[in-house]
């Protein structure tokens, strides 16, 4: 029986922010450790566990409180003609 979903987010919030201070040997035991109790691959739990925090922006319109997440801008591969 694995995990569910509440209890592998929690395991990656802890493992989060070990990970991230970790130097890198403790870092490939982090990843062992986390792939072999949440069953995810490995490239996965990198990209999740380096993350960086998204800030957002809260706006108050109306009276109402908005939050605002920047766009994500990512380089395109392809070549413009």
């Amino acid at each position: 029986m694995g995990l569910n979903m509440q209890e592998k987010k929690a395991v990656a919030r802890e493992h989060k922010l070990r990970y991230q201070k970790a130097s890198k040997k403790e870092k490939k035991a982090l990843l062992d450790e986390f792939t072999r109790l949440t069953g995810g691959h490995r490239k996965s739990a990198v990209r999740l566990l380096g993350a960086k925090p998204v800030k957002q922006v809260v706006l108050y319109m109306d009276g109402k409180a908005v939050k605002i997440k920047p766009e994500k801008k990512r380089l395109s591969n392809r070549k413009e003609k």
